[in-house]
């Protein structure tokens, strides 16, 4: 049986083009790595760009508590960041943000993800492991 409305399979869909632009914003933007927020896009986009840019999650950093801390040289250079949030709201985060552009996230007849792209210089001390969460939910 067929039920109307939102598609769970959307959440799979679209990753391979979205990527690609996350990936052509970073190399336009001069970016060295990308800085995501929510577990779903850093999954993917890890997995979309595996082998051409490093993808770090910036929020949430206990569900990565196996992993190895991000290199210290790399997360000093600029990052291009995506996320939800409007940029100003990472600025708890980094100590520049530049806008870049808007990525989306797409199918055959909807958009299923528009996020923000900010070129992000120079993170906060305690950025990791701890993460840094652009809301401010203390």
């Amino acid at each position: 049986r067929w039920f109307p409305g939102k598609d769970p399979l959307n959440s799979l869909r679209g990753w391979p083009q979205y990527a690609e632009e996350i990936e052509a914003l970073r190399e336009k933007s001069g970016a060295a790595w990308i800085a995501t927020s929510g577990y779903e896009r850093t999954s993917q986009l890890a997995w979309e760009l595996r082998g051409r840019a490093t993808v770090i999650p910036i929020d949430e950093r206990q569900r990565y508590t196996f992993a190895p801390p991000p290199d210290a040289a790399l997360v000093s250079r600029p990052a291009l960041l995506v996320s939800h949030d409007p940029p100003d709201l990472w600025a708890r985060c980094f100590a520049k943000l530049t806008p870049v552009g808007i990525a989306l996230r797409q199918g055959a007849v909807a958009t299923f993800d528009r996020t923000y792209a900010t070129l992000a210089e120079g993170p906060l001390a305690g950025l990791f492991p701890g993460g840094c969460d652009a809301s401010g939910g203390d």
